[in-house]
């Protein structure tokens, strides 16, 4: 494995790292690295100089991950870091950003890929901007990546912007910041956060949003690309292990914890962060739970949980309570109803396997990738 730019501070510094955190990804990392290297072959001459290196931090991967990067050696710049040991998601994120050069790094799920135009819009963004940071749109595809899903734009911009204020930013973009692979920082602001040694203390999978929002205490703008840059594998979440109600329960710590600890319990930016997740990543996750068929204590201790944590938050009597009531029989219904109707209008799409057997075993068996797929 090469590294063909690694002096930073001199001309050889890249523009951009594309940094990929990966675990047992080697069946996914190909199309990723194949988008990236097309994007490069298509870009205009004005950007042909722009350094573009790829940063690959395989977190102790069982499988042929570091043969399939290795394929790509000759073809991309490629930093290939294995760990020793799984260290967790968290830390995988912060090390694959520690060993990148670029001058920006580009955060990028390792089974997601760039969609045509979205690296020349990324590099066009950080000569231009003067920003900590910014997040692109993104759209839902197939497991397959063959197709691809309504595009519903993850914040509440319809056009490329500079936002500035890090209250307002945070309000803004905490729930699409989530979302790894939709995000490009400055590297020295990240650096600068994770030198204090605080992201240490906040490993729940959203490390990252931590050290973005504090990076908005140097620097408080942030950008918007409203073009879609990235296509994200649809049904791979890495935090999934058969259980929506484990995965909703990640998102309930992991933005409650880093919310009050930046802006305190009971603030009104706490309090208004809280209801729009409650109302978004929330409400989602419980709603696959109960569509699928989740058993009744899973569901029950579900219920108890956004119970506790959202009662006070229009998002809870609004959203969450009904669907919380609704019989689970009568909402798969609904759902398969939904599924079907929209492949007769469209027979290209594809009917979800669950939407074709009425099944109460819920979704199918999936390997435990919770301990630091990524």
């Amino acid at each position: 494995m090469t590294d063909r730019q690694t002096e930073a501070g001199n001309s050889l510094q890249p523009v951009l790292s594309v940094c990929t955190p990966s675990y047992n990804r080697g069946a996914f990392l190909p199309h990723l690295l194949e988008s990236i290297e097309r994007e490069l072959a298509a870009l205009p001459p004005e950007l042909g100089g722009c350094g573009v290196e790829v940063v690959v931090s395989d977190n102790g991967s069982s499988d042929d991950t570091a043969e399939r990067v290795a394929a790509f050696a000759d073809r991309l710049s490629v930093t290939y870091v294995r760990q020793q040991e799984n260290i967790g998601p968290d830390r995988n994120f912060l090390a694959v950003v520690e060993a990148a050069h670029g001058q920006f790094c580009w955060l990028m799920g390792s089974d997601d890929i760039i969609e045509p135009g979205g690296l020349e819009r990324v590099l066009r963004a950080t000569r231009e901007w003067g920003v900590a940071g910014f997040s692109v749109n993104y759209q839902r595809r197939s497991f397959d990546l063959e197709d691809s899903g309504p595009i519903r734009p993850p914040v509440r911009y319809d056009a490329d912007i500079v936002v500035e204020g890090r209250e307002r930013i945070y309000c803004d973009f905490v729930g699409h910041w989530g979302y790894l692979s939709s995000h490009v920082v400055r590297r020295d602001l990240w650096q600068a956060v994770c030198a204090t040694g605080e992201p240490l203390s906040f490993l729940n999978a959203y490390v990252h949003v931590l050290v973005m929002a504090r990076m908005l205490e140097h620097l408080p703008r942030w950008g918007y690309i409203h073009a879609i840059c990235v296509g994200w594998r649809g049904r791979n979440d890495s935090f999934v292990s058969g259980d929506h109600v484990d995965r909703m329960m990640v998102d309930v710590r992991g933005y409650r914890q880093i919310t009050e600890h930046l802006f305190g319990k009971g603030s009104p930016t706490t309090a208004g962060v809280m209801n729009e997740i409650a109302g978004t990543h929330i409400l989602v996750h419980y709603r696959i739970a109960k569509v699928f068929y989740h058993s009744g204590v899973s569901l029950r201790r579900a219920a108890a949980t956004l119970a506790r944590e959202y009662w006070r938050y229009p998002a809870f009597w609004k959203k969450l309570l009904p669907l919380m009531i609704m019989p689970a029989p009568l909402l798969h219904g609904l759902w398969v109803g939904y599924q079907r109707g929209r492949h007769r209008l469209n027979p290209s799409f594809k009917i979800h396997p669950q939407a074709r057997r009425r099944s109460r075993e819920g979704p199918p068996a999936t390997p435990d990738k919770r301990t630091g797929q990524r």
